[in-house]
């Protein structure tokens, strides 16, 4: 490894791990100023009331539409360390969240930069994916719903987070048992997994069959795989409350295509990405990603009837997952840089680093770059 590479190697670690420090001590700043909503409040007191441990994670915490527990076992044992930590309430409850969405995006981004140091591509190639890497942490961390929900003292930044860890673990055979568990853990995080993992299931049969598996390996797999967090998922998805909010507040099915339709173009480029899997036959197994979020996008009517016949109302963060489509095809764009980008046919590299390079940047450059420097500004210039 020469000199400029290693440079570029620990300089690309640096910034990731640089974007992090600024979202903290920006999240820290803007949660100082933001009040507990009076759900967040309902949630803290639900998950401090007189029960015990195995109580809460047995009914799930009393009052919330997802009695999915792991999150208010989070909050409880945050209340009983909060008088030894001197940190103002609005942030203190909020730490899980903030820490959670930070560690995942740091996690995701430092095996991904082992894996890139690891694999035989050229210095080229490599540094293009370093580069491209850079851009995740600020996507993910400054994503304006992922931002907002991970400064509130409620379930969405964890179970958005978890959802793109797993994903992330998939893409790697070796990560397979890691999947699983976050699959399990996520399975405790919210009933809305249940929409999400039917999706991986659907997207995970077509591309094993695709990639030439039986029928009888495709489906001992799954069992293995998704077996254990469908039944945690089915025990708390009966104890799911019916609600009774008024009509005016469910929203109507226009009001629901429009908002659908609306996030409709967030998906074209993972279209384009599936495709590019498809192309060449190493690269098919990449595919889950893409087609599993394509699926999750395509059941939300499914998801819609279900949550409004429970007496929910219609709510972007019920579809938070939606945020993550750019980053997951960003992700998988970076898999698939060493096997279109051929050193040994020149013309060819050129062509393709040309396309690449333009798409890589159409994934990365958007007003997410505002939203981080906003959080420079905050963590260095709160007044």
């Amino acid at each position: 490894m020469d000199l400029t590479h290693k440079f570029t190697k620990w300089l690309c670690l640096s910034i990731i791990i640089f974007t992090g420090i600024i979202f903290i001590l920006s999240e820290f700043h803007t949660a100082s100023q933001k009040k507990f909503w009076p759900d967040e409040t309902v949630g803290i007191n639900g998950a401090n009331s007189p029960h015990s441990y195995l109580k809460l994670i047995a009914y799930g915490p009393p009052g919330e539409a997802s009695p999915s527990p792991l999150y208010y076992v989070l909050l409880r044992l945050l209340d009983g360390h909060k008088t030894q930590i001197h940190i103002p309430e609005l942030i203190y409850f909020r730490l899980p969240s903030i820490f959670i969405t930070v560690f995942v995006a740091w996690l995701v981004c430092f095996l991904f930069w082992k894996e890139i140091g690891q694999n035989n591509a050229g210095q080229y190639i490599k540094s293009l994916q370093y580069a491209f890497l850079l851009a995740i942490p600020i996507r993910f961390l400054f994503e304006e719903e992922i931002y907002y929900y991970a400064m509130e003292t409620r379930v969405y930044a964890l179970w958005n987070s978890l959802w793109f860890l797993c994903l992330f673990f998939l893409l790697n055979d070796k990560h397979l048992k890691y999947a699983i568990a976050t699959l399990i853990i996520l399975a405790f995080t919210a009933t809305g997994i249940s929409f999400q993992i039917t999706a991986l299931i659907l997207a995970y049969i077509i591309v094993n069959a695709i990639e030439g598996g039986s029928v009888k390996k495709i489906f001992f797999n799954s069992i293995k795989i998704f077996a254990a967090p469908l039944c945690i998922i089915l025990y708390y998805g009966l104890k799911v409350p019916h609600f009774n909010y008024l009509e005016d507040l469910w929203g109507t099915w226009p009001a629901f295509f429009k908002f659908w339709l609306g996030h409709s173009r967030k998906f074209y480029i993972l279209i384009f990405i599936g495709i590019l899997c498809l192309l060449k036959e190493k690269t098919r197994k990449f595919s889950l990603i893409p087609l599993t979020m394509i699926i999750l996008y395509l059941i939300a009517p499914g998801i819609y009837y279900v949550t409004r016949a429970k007496g929910c109302f219609l709510t972007d963060r019920q579809y938070i997952y939606y945020h993550l489509v750019k980053i997951l095809g960003l992700i998988v764009f970076i898999k698939l840089i060493p096997f279109y980008v051929d050193l040994k046919t020149n013309r060819r590299t050129q062509i393709y680093s040309a396309i690449f390079i333009s798409i890589g940047i159409g994934c990365t450059i958007n007003k997410t770059f505002l939203a981080f420097m906003e959080g420079l500004k905050n963590a260095f210039l709160p007044g």
